[in-house]
């Protein structure tokens, strides 16, 4: 979270460098709540959970090497529905990642 130069309020992914931009009333009590949500976050152990959240559903494709979130368009199941793999989303790449066992 950071202030412009006119001390308006933004989100920076660091990531990928997306910024987001808050405007307006609604916007600016959300981000009064996220900000207690993140000084709050370490007597309630969120960001370890956030990082269990990342090992589990970030994938990495064995073949081309793209890292890739796993989404339900990507998830390939087994005959009783049971989750089995994911499919490399990445173009020309027919890949296979085995889902993690939970």
């Amino acid at each position: 979270m950071r202030k412009s130069k006119k001390g308006k309020p933004y989100v920076v992914c660091y990531g990928c460098g997306l910024q987001m931009f808050v405007r307006g009333e609604p916007g600016i009590c959300r981000r009064r709540r996220l900000d207690g949500l993140v000084e709050s976050a370490p007597a309630q152990n969120s960001w370890q959970r956030m990082a269990e959240l990342e090992q589990r559903y970030r994938m990495k494709c064995p073949r081309c090497g793209k890292s890739f979130w796993a989404g339900e368009e990507l998830r390939e199941t087994g005959w009783f529905g049971e989750l089995v793999r994911y499919r490399c989303p990445e173009p020309g790449c027919d890949a296979i990642v085995e889902a993690k066992p939970q």
